[in-house]
């Protein structure tokens, strides 16, 4: 059964949704606590983002952001090449700067082109040189950085690093989308989640540039049916892969 997550209804005894295209079925969650109903009740309309756009991205909206990253990767990787790939030793000799590669650069603005950075993601048929990346896709921006992790660290940094990392560079993102979600914006926690995983992993440039942003969040278009394939399809080398499709599931039908 698909539901409109945008037609909750406060209930005298929990919180009503109706299906679309019918005009008797409703999902009804109760609240059978008659002594703290009220209250209970209000913490459930706040926790499926009742209006509040303030909120942050879910416990589950995390798991699941740190999945599609493919989870804590402990050493330098080459985007491109995956997680079992070295950006390391792909960049460095030693502690030396491999001749040909770039020691300035700034993998926002100015990739390292050396070849033995380029590959291709084959599922997707696209080319090109790879950016360093740790963690939870985290992906290294300079190359101060990058010598930190490479030479400073040895190229490895703890589980307990990753998830510090994750969560120390995760708030940007989740205030970057809440900087570009219209006044008034009324989403749910799955969609919220859902387009923070998105701006994780695209950035909120890109992500504005987008159909789905221009078309649809921007106009406040949040239910409409459109939005599924502007997600799935969207002009990143992800489009159409299974990381888009999860994100649609999570914010069309709150799959986690």
């Amino acid at each position: 059964i698909e539901v409109d997550p945008q037609s909750k209804q406060k209930a005298s005894t929990g919180i009503d949704f109706s299906v679309p295209n019918s005009s008797n079925i409703v999902l009804s969650i109760n609240v059978l606590d008659e002594e703290k109903k009220v209250e209970k009740i209000e913490a459930v309309w706040k926790y499926l983002s009742g209006g509040n756009v303030g909120q942050d991205i879910s416990d589950n909206g995390k798991m699941s952001l740190a999945k599609q990253e493919g989870g804590c990767i402990l050493h330098v990787y080459n985007d491109y090449k995956g997680g079992r790939s070295n950006y390391c030793t792909e960049h460095f000799d030693g502690s030396t700067v491999k001749a040909g590669h770039k020691d300035n650069a700034q993998w926002t603005t100015l990739k390292c082109e050396a070849q033995n950075h380029y590959a291709e993601i084959e599922r997707i048929n696209l080319k090109g040189y790879g950016n360093p990346t740790i963690g939870i896709g985290y992906m290294i921006p300079n190359h101060a950085e990058l010598t930190n992790y490479c030479i400073t660290k040895n190229n490895g940094i703890t589980e307990d690093e990753c998830l510090s990392l994750f969560s120390l560079k995760l708030p940007s993102y989740v205030n970057d989308l809440k900087s570009a979600l219209p006044e008034g914006s009324q989403l749910t926690q799955c969609q919220f989640d859902a387009l923070v995983s998105i701006v994780y992993n695209r950035g909120i440039t890109a992500f504005k540039k987008d159909e789905l942003y221009k078309n649809y969040i921007s106009k406040k278009k949040f239910n409409d049916p459109g939005i599924r394939d502007k997600i799935i399809n969207d002009s990143s080398k992800l489009s159409g892969s299974d990381r888009r499709i999860a994100e649609a599931n999570l914010y069309q039908n709150c799959t986690y």
